[in-house]
């Protein structure tokens, strides 16, 4: 274990407390609450953002011999079992699935991409504002908030949505082997930079896009370089989201556009 990991890991199991952790991306912050949820008797409620990050948690737990509690709609907590029950904030919404979770009684919360609260719960993803307060809801003593980057102003929201005493560990670094670079291309010139860009670089790659009309667009754009190329998206079923999980798992395509 790295010292935040241990530190983090002493920290929620020998008192009452709520810890935001700021770590660079694979820095190894899911290592925390997998270390704690194998404790005895634990029940680990995880929060996740997203539907591909919550699949990868639940295959990373059941290889760690964490029982899943519930991991998806249409599943059923057992009340007198521990483990860990992985959601989004969306279902945390629904009546049948609050009182199920008040009946299992979870003793740690755990919010992966906290920075989706003040990011996303004004207006993208409501549902994230309501995930501070499951901690009266629920009379859960213990949290953990993840994120790799959360500003000063972010971090205070933060802070005051918990309303108990917060502890704070790790700070926001740049992983030393990924390099940053902002480049100022006017908006009728993007498409074509772009696909330039492209073309010169080796090796896997993901472009991000506002809308899934765009996705669909530049997937059209980019394949027409000779480059391996897909898109992925809210609007595709589950099974077609799951083949192309495998299909970049198995480094098939040069290029995600999400």
């Amino acid at each position: 274990l790295h010292p935040f990991q241990s530190e983090a890991i002493q920290i929620l199991r020998e008192s009452s407390a709520h810890l935001i952790c700021v770590a660079p991306t694979g820095a190894g912050k899911s290592r925390i609450f997998q270390e704690l949820a194998r404790d005895p008797g634990r029940r680990t409620l995880l929060v996740s953002p997203l539907a591909a990050l919550a699949r990868q948690q639940a295959e990373r737990a059941a290889s760690l011999g964490i029982r899943l509690v519930e991991s998806g709609p249409g599943t059923k907590a057992d009340p007198c079992v521990s483990g860990m029950w992985i959601t989004s904030p969306e279902a945390l919404l629904q009546p049948g699935r609050r009182d199920q979770l008040r009946r299992w009684n979870p003793d740690l919360l755990v919010v992966d991409e906290c920075h989706c609260i003040p990011e996303w719960g004004e207006n993208f993803r409501p549902a994230f504002r309501e995930i501070p307060p499951l901690l009266e809801t629920f009379s859960i003593p213990r949290s953990l908030w993840l994120t790799a980057t959360l500003p000063p102003a972010a971090r205070e929201q933060l802070r005051k949505a918990i309303g108990s005493t917060v502890i704070e560990r790790g700070a926001f670094s740049v992983p030393s082997n990924l390099f940053l670079s902002v480049v100022q291309v006017p908006l009728a010139d993007r498409a074509e930079v772009l696909q330039e860009w492209v073309l010169r670089r080796t090796g896997q790659g993901i472009i991000f896009v506002p809308t899934r009309e765009a996705t669909l667009r530049m997937v059209r754009w980019i394949g027409a370089t000779g480059k391996r190329c897909i898109p992925y998206h809210a609007g595709m079923s589950l099974e077609e989201r799951r083949a192309l999980e495998r299909q970049v798992s198995s480094r098939e395509p040069d290029v995600v556009v999400a």
